[in-house]
C-alpha cells in the first residue's frame, strides 16, 4: 500500500484520462524536466530541448 506521499512523489496527476498533459506552450521546460524526472524517462545529465522532454512525456502517459 502506498502512502499518499509516496503517491504524490512517485506519479502525475492527470487533469483529464484522454487529455493526460496540457500543452506544451503552458509548461517551463524545468516543469517537464521534473515531470519527466519523476515518472523516470529523463535523466538530468541529459540536454534536451522543450519538445523533446515533452514528447517523451506525451508517449509515456499515452503507453500506461
Amino acid at each position: 500500500v502506498l502512502t499518499t506521499e509516496q503517491i504524490h512523489n512517485e506519479y502525475l496527476e492527470y487533469v483529464a484520462y484522454d487529455k493526460p498533459v496540457r500543452g506544451m506552450s503552458s509548461y517551463k521546460v524545468a516543469e517537464l524536466e521534473a515531470m519527466a524526472t519523476k515518472i523516470g524517462i529523463y535523466n538530468t545529465s541529459e540536454k534536451l530541448k522543450k519538445i523533446d522532454v515533452y514528447h517523451r512525456i506525451c508517449v509515456h502517459c499515452s503507453t500506461d
